[in-house]
């Protein structure tokens, strides 16, 4: 990981450096805890006796937590601060421990959420190694480096979120949400490649308002447009949350129905045409449909099939659905 401009590989060599220092000291002196590098969130240093379970630190890694120096005991042990990991991280930290301490890693590297006095949480990277084995080759010592890196992880949830919005609007039609014909055509591949290995059926309808650039003429675009969005309001009411409602292009509208018979789509659709036209009476607005039920054709016959009922329906009158 790169925590302004300094790599994983260049913080585990300070640590070497600091072991390597820590060494040269006189006995009973405690070694430089606050690496002399102005890195985003540099908590300083920590050092772990694995024997006596003692923990050696920057008092900045407790106090940024809001404790103060006076509240810390005179020995802190290595629970003093993984009891107070966020529950969804705290056997993420230990594993990624453990694999350290068992060699089956190079060194423990992990980010997790740790709680504040005040029971707020702050997140943290900590980056750690084995210093010190004894004759047996278990660890003894550990050093490592700590850095407060809420900030930065605010901003990646934020855009995050900002992305994933993005993301939804760019499946959705801008004048009706519900699903433009990108997301549509997604959404029914996916469902054509269950379809195939679960045996389910599958169905489409096709929707058309009849006559629809008429109503543009005569009572202007505003209202057009408002007949569509109140179109796809009414098919959404009217299937389930596992079926798909989305704008295929103009007035025309496709709704998916996973898991369905030709039948019970057409027998739905035909409930969908109903309403509309019976919510738009004094306007003489009518829609015809067209319903295929999966058969093993590609996606384009498919869609094809579901058009080619549509145009049944038109040239056998309006107020159908074939």
């Amino acid at each position: 990981m790169d925590y302004t401009n300094f790599s994983k590989e260049q913080l585990i060599q300070m640590i070497e450096e600091q072991k390597l220092l820590k060494d040269q000291l006189p006995g009973g002196e405690k070694p430089p805890l606050l690496l002399d590098f102005s890195w985003a969130g540099n908590l300083g240093l920590w050092y772990w006796n694995v024997q006596t379970n003692t923990v050696t630190f920057n008092p900045l890694k407790a106090t940024n937590l809001g404790y103060t120096k006076e509240e810390l005991p005179e020995e802190v042990t290595y629970q003093f601060f993984t009891t107070k990991i966020h529950p969804d991280d705290y056997a993420n930290v230990m594993g990624v421990m453990m694999d350290h301490l068992q060699g089956k890693a190079s060194a423990y590297e992990v980010e997790y959420r740790i709680r504040t006095k005040d029971g707020d949480y702050k997140w943290y990277y900590d980056l750690g190694k084995i210093t010190k084995y004894d004759d047996q080759g278990k660890p003894l010592f550990l050093a490592g480096v700590v850095f407060d890196v809420t900030e930065k992880k605010e901003i990646q949830l934020e855009l995050l979120i900002k992305n994933k919005i993005l993301g939804e609007l760019s499946m959705l039609d801008g004048l009706t949400k519900v699903k433009n014909v990108r997301a549509l055509l997604e959404h029914l591949k996916a469902k054509i490649n269950r379809s195939i290995q679960l045996n389910e059926p599958l169905s489409i309808a096709v929707f058309d308002l009849d006559n629809f650039k008429k109503i543009n003429n005569t009572k202007g675009q505003f209202y057009g447009d408002l007949v569509l969005v109140n179109l796809a309001q009414i098919m959404e009411s009217r299937v389930q949350n596992t079926d798909l409602v989305g704008r295929f292009s103009g007035e025309k509208f496709m709704i998916i129905f996973p898991n369905t018979s030709g039948d019970l789509a057409r027998s739905i659709s035909e409930q969908i045409r109903q309403a509309i036209e019976q919510q738009y009476l004094e306007d003489d607005i009518t829609i015809t449909g067209g319903v295929k039920e999966y058969a093993g054709e590609s996606i384009e016959n498919f869609i094809q099939g579901a058009d080619a009922n549509w145009y049944l329906g038109k040239t056998q009158g309006k107020n159908r659905i074939v």
